[in-house]
C-alpha cells in the first residue's frame, strides 16, 4: 500500500529560506485545493487516497522543484512543475 497524500517537510524544507518556505507552503496549499475540489467533484470525501512509492518519491521531487525555480524567480518553469504535480496526484 503507498503512502497517504500529505506533505511532510524534510529536513531539505527546514533549511530553506523564508523565501523558500513560503513557496514550499504556496505549493502545499495549491495542492490541497487541488485534491478538495477533486474530492468534492467526486463525492469521496470520506475515502482515503494513497499513493504509489513511485508517486510519492515524484510527488517530493517534484515540489523541492517547484521550490527551486520559485526562489530562482522562474515563474514559468514552477507553474509547468506544478502542472506535472497535480498530474502525478
Amino acid at each position: 500500500m503507498g503512502r497517504p497524500v500529505l506533505f511532510h517537510p524534510t529536513s531539505e524544507d527546514t533549511a530553506m529560506t523564508t523565501d523558500g518556505r513560503a513557496a514550499y507552503d504556496q505549493t502545499a496549499l495549491r495542492a490541497a485545493v487541488l485534491i478538495h475540489e477533486q474530492l468534492s467533484r467526486r463525492g469521496t470525501q470520506d475515502t482515503a487516497w494513497y499513493l504509489s512509492e513511485v508517486s510519492w518519491t515524484t510527488a517530493a521531487r517534484l515540489r523541492r522543484q517547484i521550490a527551486l525555480a520559485r526562489e530562482h524567480g522562474w515563474h514559468r518553469a514552477a507553474a509547468r512543475l506544478l502542472g506535472d504535480l497535480t498530474a502525478v496526484l
